[in-house]
């Protein structure tokens, strides 16, 4: 019953105010678009660092056009799905072996 009356109440204020209803979809079509575009940065440094060896951090942020933060943070992301990606902090390059 407290399904009903909340899926009741979704439909009753979209048809009140159709900004209210439009806010959570808006909300879940840009949670989909950083999905996305986070795919797309992991597989972009991937190809790079493929191709080059050995590459510092900082040069892949500048093609990338992203922080050296999220350089390490996709790094990370694909160490996790199994990519034999390292990153050596003391010289801050990242090599694909």
């Amino acid at each position: 019953m407290a399904l009903f009356n909340g899926i009741f109440a979704s439909i009753y204020l979209f048809l009140i105010s159709p900004i209210t209803g439009f806010i959570p979809l808006l909300a879940v079509v840009g949670g989909l678009i950083a999905i996305i575009g986070k795919i797309n940065i992991d597989s972009k440094l991937l190809n790079l660092v493929t191709l080059a060896g050995n590459i510092r951090i900082s040069e892949l942020s500048e093609k990338l056009g992203i922080t050296e933060a999220d350089v390490e943070l996709s790094v990370i992301n694909l160490q996790s799905n199994g990519e034999s990606i390292f990153f050596d902090k003391n010289t801050r390059t990242i090599s694909y072996r």
